[in-house]
C-alpha cells in the first residue's frame, strides 16, 4: 500500500503509539512525522485513547537492569560527557505542540509498565501488526505477528470475552480474494498464541484481520457471527523495504 493511503496512516499511526513499531521501520515513521503535521496528529490522538489503558495497568517493578538504565538516562549529564542525554534524543517529541505534561508523564507510564513488561525476547521480530477498530471507528485491539518463535499477541483496551456458548473468532481477509478465512479462535484470557506453519502462511495474504463472536461448534467456513473489530494488517518488513527503495 501507498504511505500516503489513510487507512495505512492510522495503522502506523496506532502501531507506533503502541509501542509495537520497532527498529527500522519506528525511525523511519519518525522521520516522516517530522515532516508531516497530519500524521504526528494521528500520532497523538491514538496516544490519548491509551491513556486510560496506561493508567489501569497493574504496577510492575521493573528488574535491576533496567532500573539502572533508566537512572543513567535521567541522570544529569556531566560537564564531561559528550553523549546526548535522554531528553535530547527526544527532539521529535519536544516538536509535538499537543502534548501537554501530563500526557508525557501517562505515556512514559504506558511505555514501562504496558510495553516493557509485555516486551517479548531479543531474538524475535516483529513482523505483522494490526490495529482493530471497532463498529464506531475507535481502536481497541493490537494483534501483534512474531516469529522465531511464530506466535500472535493481542492486547485490548477492555477485556475479550464472549458470552456462555460463544466464542471470538481471529480472521484474515485475503489480499487478492477480499474472501475470510478463519485463522483461530480466542479463548478468554488468553493473550498470546502460537502459530503453526500453515497459519502463518496465511498472515503472508491478508490485508486485513478482524474478530468475530460465534456459536462455539459452529462452521468456520465464513464469518457468520457479528464483526466485533477490524483493521489492515500491515507487514512491517515490506513497508520498511517499499520506503527505503522510494
Amino acid at each position: 500500500m501507498r504511505y500516503d493511503d489513510p487507512t495505512l496512516r492510522r495503522q502506523l499511526a496506532g502501531a507506533y503509539a503502541l509501542g509495537t513499531l520497532r527498529g527500522t521501520a519506528r525511525g523511519r515513521f519518525e522521520r516522516l512525522m517530522q515532516q508531516d503535521r497530519e500524521l504526528r496528529r494521528l500520532v497523538v490522538e491514538f496516544q490519548e485513547d491509551l491513556v486510560p489503558l496506561a493508567l489501569a495497568a497493574p504496577e510492575v517493578r521493573p528488574p535491576a537492569r533496567v532500573r539502572r538504565r533508566l537512572a543513567a538516562a535521567i541522570a544529569p549529564p556531566t560537564r564531561q560527557s559528550t553523549e546526548p542525554g535522554w531528553w535530547q534524543r527526544l527532539g521529535f517529541w519536544r516538536g509535538l505542540a499537543g502534548v501537554n505534561a501530563a500526557l508525557a508523564v501517562a505515556l512514559i507510564a504506558f511505555i514501562g509498565v504496558g510495553v516493557l513488561r509485555q516486551a517479548p525476547p531479543v531474538a524475535s521480530e516483529l513482523v505483522y501488526v494490526g490495529v482493530l477498530s471497532d463498529v464506531s471507528d475507535q481502536p481497541k485491539v493490537a494483534v501483534l505477528a512474531y516469529n522465531r518463535p511464530f506466535r500472535l499477541e493481542i492486547t485490548a483496551k477492555d477485556a475479550l470475552s464472549a458470552p456462555p456458548g460463544a466464542e471470538l473468532r481471529l480472521w484474515i481477509r485475503e489480499r487478492d480474494t477480499d474472501r475470510a478465512v478463519f485463522l483461530r479462535a480466542i479463548p478468554a484470557g488468553e493473550k498470546v498464541f502460537a502459530l503453526d506453519d500453515e497459519r502463518w502462511k496465511l498472515l503472508r495474504d491478508a490485508k486485513a484481520l478482524l474478530i468475530t463472536r460465534g456459536t462455539i461448534g459452529t462452521p468456520t467456513a465464513v464469518p457468520g457471527g457479528e464483526i466485533l473489530y477490524q483493521g489492515v494488517c500491515v507487514n512491517l518488513k515490506k513497508w520498511s523495504n517499499a520506503r527505503a527503495g522510494g
